[in-house]
């Protein structure tokens, strides 16, 4: 049950959006944001997830004011350097038992492959 209150929320934000071509329903992934302003720094692994003075890779204080640092962060890990530092993680674990060793062993063989993509 929706209260009067509800009701015009409702109807406000039908106003608000925009109307879509049929041909944008077909396929949702294909709809851009409406914002395109991205900062420079959008997506570099060295800038948003450098490693810091104790060796280990760490946020900067900057983007945790940053209203795109999760969108930003999943693009740098989709880089090339973001794959090569997966896979330097995978190399740092210890893969224990032997489904272990098969798990480990099938990540970095698909992380081989997306690194040749790029």
């Amino acid at each position: 049950m929706l209260y009067k209150h509800d009701q015009d929320l409702a109807c406000s934000r039908r106003v608000q959006t925009r109307a879509l071509p049929s041909s944008e329903f077909e396929n949702p992934k294909q709809i851009k944001p409406m914002n395109l302003d991205k900062k420079d720094c959008f997506g570099v692994l060295r800038i948003v997830f450098p490693i810091g003075d104790s060796g280990l890779r760490e946020s900067p204080p900057g983007c945790f004011q940053c209203s795109e640092r999760t969108a930003c962060l999943k693009a740098a890990l989709k880089t090339k350097e973001g794959l090569e530092m997966k896979g330097e993680v995978l190399d740092r674990t210890a893969a224990s038992g032997m489904v272990g060793r098969f798990k480990r062993w099938s990540r970095k063989k698909e992380l081989h492959r997306l690194m040749k993509e790029k």
